[in-house]
């Protein structure tokens, strides 16, 4: 099989799939020989534990190299590299040059974000959400952003997941909650402030005292923050982040599923816990008005929302036609771009007044 230069081998003796790139009228000996010696190792592993009577899930990468003065640093490159891009955790990767450089370049990388706390250059953005029904701002979510010194803009899916890896979007995602909460207070006592909580930051048993001290701190109601999760929180100790989602919700805080239908959108989520609002992922609304499917889901979660009193919001709403299309199935509430793109604080008294504006009109 080929895909970017790259080949796929299975193992003769085991099945493991092998990625090699550039080697392949030389190396058939020598993957076989590595990697069955791989497997060697993990049947020994799987061996010893077994004896105890317990089962065990075990995952190895391995990582090999051609250039033997640098074995080691280029073999753990290779197995390094593989698993952030997203490899099959399974799969032996052969150690190419261009690892090196992302390798090199995600290290910068997270070098840079360590500073960025404390050099202050994370910014909050605000996207409005918008009742439909009637048409008018109700509160805004907020959204980050890095400006970056050198390279400009961030946006957040180039950071986020490598915040998260290094466990620095714990103190990241306090500043945010800090910082949305301090502006909301400045709002209108109806409008609410939405924010993002990461599944890590679940891990983390003073969550709770954080949100508390955030909104003590700011002297924001606790009824006028609204935390976004997404289903894979509920993945992961399911009966710890239970209890702590009802904590939350016992102080007065809203709770809202994010980005529903994209993960494995168990009902049972829904029965577990009384969820404030659902989030329908954008990916959906852009698809209302092209596919029966993507309006069937629309419609399945709207429905679903109105039986269990839970208010819906249609995320990504781009253009006029996926507004009435959302608004004729139910939902209750919109975000996006055709009502804003998210904005610097400083730019919120002008954007509430410009849509203050056109609803009168309307």
């Amino acid at each position: 099989m080929g895909d970017s230069g790259h080949n796929l081998h299975l193992c003769d003796h085991c099945g493991l799939p092998i990625a090699a790139s550039g080697h392949q009228g030389q190396v058939a000996g020598v993957w076989q020989r590595f990697c069955c010696y791989g497997c060697y190792l993990c049947q020994r592993i799987i061996g010893e534990r077994g004896e105890s009577g317990l089962t065990s899930w075990l995952l190895a990468q391995l990582g090999l190299s051609w250039f033997f003065s640098m074995d080691i640093m280029m073999i753990s490159v290779a197995r390094y590299t593989g698993g952030f891009e997203g490899v099959d955790p399974r799969t032996v990767r052969f150690f190419e040059p261009g690892m090196d450089a992302r390798m090199q370049a995600r290290r910068l990388l997270e070098i840079d974000l360590r500073k960025a706390l404390a050099d202050s250059e994370f910014e909050v953005f605000f996207q409005p959400i918008v009742q439909l029904d009637p048409q008018e701002i109700i509160g805004f979510e907020a959204l980050l952003r890095w400006r970056h010194p050198q390279r400009g803009i961030v946006e957040p899916a180039a950071f986020i997941p490598l915040a998260e890896e290094t466990g620095l979007i714990a103190p990241i995602g306090e500043w945010v909650l800090r910082q949305a909460c301090a502006e909301a207070v400045k709002w209108p006592e109806h409008f609410h402030i939405a924010v993002n909580l990461s599944p890590v930051q679940f891990k983390n048993r003073t969550l709770v005292q954080t949100v508390i001290a955030a909104l003590a701190a700011s002297g924001l109601a606790p009824q006028r923050l609204e935390l976004e999760i997404t289903e894979s929180v509920l993945l992961q100790d399911e009966e710890s982040t239970l209890a702590t989602l009802h904590a939350l919700r016992e102080f007065g805080v809203r709770i809202a599923m994010d980005d529903f239908g994209t993960g494995y959108s168990s009902l049972g989520y829904l029965r577990s816990f009384p969820f404030d609002k659902i989030k329908i992922d954008q990916s959906f609304i852009k698809e209302v008005g092209s596919r029966s499917d993507s309006l069937a889901i629309v419609r399945a979660v709207t429905g679903l929302g109105t039986s269990l009193g839970i208010a819906t919001t249609a995320e990504g709403v781009e253009n006029l036609e996926q507004l009435e299309r959302v608004k004729l199935e139910g939902c209750n509430e919109g975000q996006g771009f055709l009502f804003s793109p998210p904005v610097e604080a400083k730019e919120l008294p002008a954007l509430i007044e410009k849509h203050n504006r056109q609803r009168k009109v309307a």
